[in-house]
C-alpha cells in the first residue's frame, strides 16, 4: 500500500512522507529500498498445465518449496547504486566486457538520471562481486546487513505477489501494461517504477529487464546444441526472469524462465537484490 501510495503521488510531482517500519528499509549501504516479502510453507514454481503459454522448462515440480521470510529490492539495481562500486573496481577487470558498455551508460545519462535509471549489462559474476563487495562495505560501516542475488523460488514467489494467476493481478495479458515495462515500451536503459508495484509492493517484477537468479538453469531444458558444448559446466549457465520491455506480454509471466552464461553480459539484462541480517 505504501508502495502503490508513493508510486501515484510520485506521478502527480508530490512526495508522500510515512512512517518508518520493519517492513520497509532505506539501506544506506546499497543504496536501495527493500520490502519483506512473507514466509510460505510450501511453493512450487512454475506454470499451470492449461497456461497455452507454458513452456517446457515451466512445469510445476512435484514438491514445494519451503521459504523464509526476507527483504528483496523494491526496484531493479539503478546506475547510483551501482555508482560506487563501478568507480572503485572498474580498472580491475572484473567487469569484462561489460565494462565499455557499463561507461557508456554513465556517460549518457545525467547524473540526477541515473538513481530512476536501470542498469543493464550486468552478468551474474559481476552481480555477485558486488553482493561480495556490498558485504565488506556493510561490515566497515559496522552493519548486519548482507546482500546476494535471489534464487528463481525466492523470484517467482515475489513476483507473484500472492497471485496463483498468470501475472500478479491475474491471467488477462491485456492488463499487463498497468503493471509491467513490456510489449516494446522504452529503450534501454528505461526508467524504473513507472508502472504499478505488485501486492507485495515490488515494482517491475514483469517486464524491464530481464532479472538473474543465482539458480543454474537444467541443462535438459538447454536447446541440443548448447547441451554439447565442451565447456558447459564452465559456462555457470543460470537463470534469468521477468522478461523485458521488449518482450511481448505473455513472455513476462510469472513463471517464464531464460537462461545465460554467468560470465556473459546483456543489454537487457540486469538484477535486484535479497539483503539478509535484518535486525529484528
Amino acid at each position: 500500500v505504501v508502495s502503490a501510495a508513493k508510486w501515484a503521488a510520485s506521478r502527480l510531482g508530490r512526495d508522500v512522507p510515512y512512517r518508518p517500519s520493519s517492513s520497509i528499509i532505506a539501506d544506506e549501504v546499497s543504496g536501495l529500498s527493500f520490502i519483506r516479502v512473507p514466509s510460505i510453507d510450501s511453493f512450487r514454481r512454475g506454470a499451470d498445465p492449461d497456461d497455452p503459454y507454458r513452456l517446457q522448462d515451466e512445469i510445476k515440480p512435484d514438491k514445494g518449496v519451503s521459504i523464509s521470510p526476507f527483504y528483496l529490492s523494491t526496484t531493479e539495481v539503478t546506475l547510483a547504486s551501482l555508482t560506487p562500486f563501478f568507480e572503485e573496481t572498474v580498472d580491475t577487470g572484473v567487469f569484462g566486457q561489460a565494462t565499455e558498455l557499463l561507461k557508456f551508460a554513465f556517460k549518457t545519462h545525467p547524473k540526477q538520471e541515473t538513481a530512476h535509471t536501470a542498469a543493464g549489462h550486468l552478468s551474474l559474476n559481476i552481480a555477485r562481486r558486488w553482493c561480495q563487495w556490498l558485504n565488506d562495505r556493510a561490515l566497515k560501516a559496522s552493519s548486519t546487513h548482507r546482500y546476494r542475488v535471489p534464487n528463481e523460488d525466492e523470484w517467482e514467489y515475489a513476483c507473484r505477489g500472492g497471485s496463483a494467476k498468470r501475472f500478479c493481478y491475474g491471467d488477462n495479458a491485456q492488463y499487463a501494461d498497468y503493471f509491467a515495462a513490456c510489449n516494446g515500451y522504452a529503450d534501454a536503459p528505461y526508467v524504473i517504477g513507472q508502472h504499478m508495484p505488485n501486492w507485495y509492493g515490488l515494482f517491475d517484477m514483469h517486464g524491464g529487464l530481464w532479472e538473474w537468479c543465482d539458480s543454474p538453469y537444467p541443462r535438459k531444458w538447454l536447446p541440443e546444441k548448447k547441451q554439447k558444448l565442451p565447456n558447459l559446466d564452465e559456462l555457470n549457465i543460470s537463470v534469468k526472469r521477468g522478461g523485458a520491455h521488449y518482450s511481448p506480454a505473455v513472455r513476462c509471466r510469472s513463471s517464464q524462465r531464460n537462461f545465460q552464461a554467468a560470465a556473459l553480459s546483456h543489454e537487457y539484462t540486469g538484477l535486484r537484490l535479497v539483503m539478509e541480517g535484518v535486525e529484528p
